[in-house]
Protein backbone atom coordinates (compact mmCIF):
# COMPACT_ATOMS: atom_id res chain seq x y z
CA UNK A 1 0.00 0.00 0.00
CA UNK A 2 1.51 3.58 -1.00
CA UNK A 3 1.59 6.05 1.17
CA UNK A 4 -0.40 9.30 0.78
CA UNK A 5 1.95 12.38 0.79
CA UNK A 6 1.36 14.81 3.47
CA UNK A 7 -0.82 17.57 3.21
CA UNK A 8 0.54 21.00 4.39
CA UNK A 9 -1.80 23.34 5.35
CA UNK A 10 -0.28 27.39 5.21
CA UNK A 11 -2.49 30.36 6.40
CA UNK A 12 -3.03 32.85 4.08
CA UNK A 13 -0.92 35.94 6.23
CA UNK A 14 -3.59 38.47 4.66
CA UNK A 15 -6.09 37.35 6.19
CA UNK A 16 -4.67 35.32 9.52
CA UNK A 17 -6.68 35.87 12.58
CA UNK A 18 -9.07 38.32 10.46
CA UNK A 19 -12.24 36.65 9.87
CA UNK A 20 -14.93 37.18 11.64
CA UNK A 21 -18.99 36.54 10.44
CA UNK A 22 -21.72 39.11 10.44
CA UNK A 23 -25.04 38.46 9.44
CA UNK A 24 -24.12 34.94 8.88
CA UNK A 25 -21.53 35.69 6.22
CA UNK A 26 -17.94 35.44 6.56
CA UNK A 27 -16.16 38.72 6.43
CA UNK A 28 -12.36 38.81 5.69
CA UNK A 29 -11.09 42.33 5.93
CA UNK A 30 -8.00 42.19 3.62
CA UNK A 31 -4.86 43.79 3.40
CA UNK A 32 -4.42 46.99 5.05
CA UNK A 33 -0.98 47.54 3.94
CA UNK A 34 -1.53 47.83 0.64
CA UNK A 35 -1.82 51.22 -0.71
CA UNK A 36 -0.78 51.41 -4.30
CA UNK A 37 -3.21 49.47 -7.13
CA UNK A 38 -2.40 48.99 -10.39
CA UNK A 39 -5.37 47.65 -12.21
CA UNK A 40 -4.27 49.29 -15.76
CA UNK A 41 -5.44 47.14 -18.87
CA UNK A 42 -7.09 43.96 -17.17
CA UNK A 43 -10.39 44.17 -18.95
CA UNK A 44 -12.32 45.08 -16.21
CA UNK A 45 -16.15 46.23 -16.90
CA UNK A 46 -18.32 47.71 -14.99
CA UNK A 47 -18.89 44.95 -12.67
CA UNK A 48 -15.85 45.01 -11.33
CA UNK A 49 -16.15 48.45 -11.57
CA UNK A 50 -19.42 48.05 -9.11
CA UNK A 51 -16.96 45.70 -6.57
CA UNK A 52 -13.85 47.81 -6.98
CA UNK A 53 -16.09 50.90 -5.53
CA UNK A 54 -18.03 48.83 -3.03
CA UNK A 55 -15.10 47.42 -1.45
CA UNK A 56 -13.86 50.94 -1.18
CA UNK A 57 -16.46 52.68 0.07
CA UNK A 58 -16.62 49.80 2.56
CA UNK A 59 -13.34 50.71 3.30
CA UNK A 60 -13.74 54.95 3.73
CA UNK A 61 -16.70 54.11 5.96
CA UNK A 62 -15.32 51.30 8.43
CA UNK A 63 -12.00 50.96 8.07
CA UNK A 64 -10.48 54.30 8.26
CA UNK A 65 -12.34 55.25 10.83
CA UNK A 66 -10.80 53.32 13.02
CA UNK A 67 -7.43 54.66 11.95
CA UNK A 68 -6.49 52.28 8.85
CA UNK A 69 -5.41 53.89 5.53
CA UNK A 70 -6.09 51.34 3.33
CA UNK A 71 -5.46 51.83 -0.38
CA UNK A 72 -4.90 54.96 -1.47
CA UNK A 73 -4.00 55.46 -5.02
CA UNK A 74 -5.83 53.21 -7.80
CA UNK A 75 -5.47 53.44 -11.32
CA UNK A 76 -7.89 51.42 -13.41
CA UNK A 77 -6.99 53.12 -17.33
CA UNK A 78 -7.85 51.36 -20.43
CA UNK A 79 -10.30 48.90 -19.11
CA UNK A 80 -14.10 48.23 -20.35
CA UNK A 81 -15.78 50.87 -18.31
CA UNK A 82 -18.48 53.69 -18.59
CA UNK A 83 -16.83 56.35 -17.56
CA UNK A 84 -20.13 58.12 -17.20
CA UNK A 85 -21.43 55.72 -14.65
CA UNK A 86 -22.29 57.12 -10.95
CA UNK A 87 -19.90 54.38 -9.37
CA UNK A 88 -17.10 55.30 -11.89
CA UNK A 89 -17.59 58.83 -11.09
CA UNK A 90 -17.93 58.20 -7.28
CA UNK A 91 -15.18 56.04 -7.19
CA UNK A 92 -12.52 58.43 -9.06
CA UNK A 93 -13.70 61.00 -6.06
CA UNK A 94 -13.58 58.64 -3.61
CA UNK A 95 -9.85 57.82 -4.59
CA UNK A 96 -8.89 61.54 -5.45
CA UNK A 97 -9.44 62.60 -1.71
CA UNK A 98 -7.61 59.50 -0.70
CA UNK A 99 -4.97 60.54 -2.52
CA UNK A 100 -1.96 61.91 -0.15
CA UNK A 101 -0.62 63.69 -3.33
CA UNK A 102 -3.39 65.18 -4.89
CA UNK A 103 -3.63 69.02 -5.08
CA UNK A 104 -6.90 69.97 -5.26
CA UNK A 105 -6.74 73.04 -7.65
CA UNK A 106 -6.95 76.74 -6.49
CA UNK A 107 -9.83 78.79 -7.52
CA UNK A 108 -8.89 81.96 -9.59
CA UNK A 109 -10.13 85.12 -8.46
CA UNK A 110 -11.66 87.41 -10.86
CA UNK A 111 -9.34 90.45 -10.82
CA UNK A 112 -11.22 91.89 -13.78
CA UNK A 113 -13.07 94.29 -11.46
CA UNK A 114 -10.31 94.67 -8.47
CA UNK A 115 -8.76 98.15 -8.49
CA UNK A 116 -5.75 99.36 -7.68
CA UNK A 117 -4.95 100.42 -4.31
CA UNK A 118 -3.36 103.66 -3.53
Amino acid sequence: KEQEPETVEFQNPLIEGNLSETDGKIVVPGNYALTCVNLNSNKIGNSGLTYLYKALHYQDNVTMRRGVKGLLRLTIKNNQLDLSTKHYVDLMDLMMRRDPFYEHPLLEEDNSNATAAT
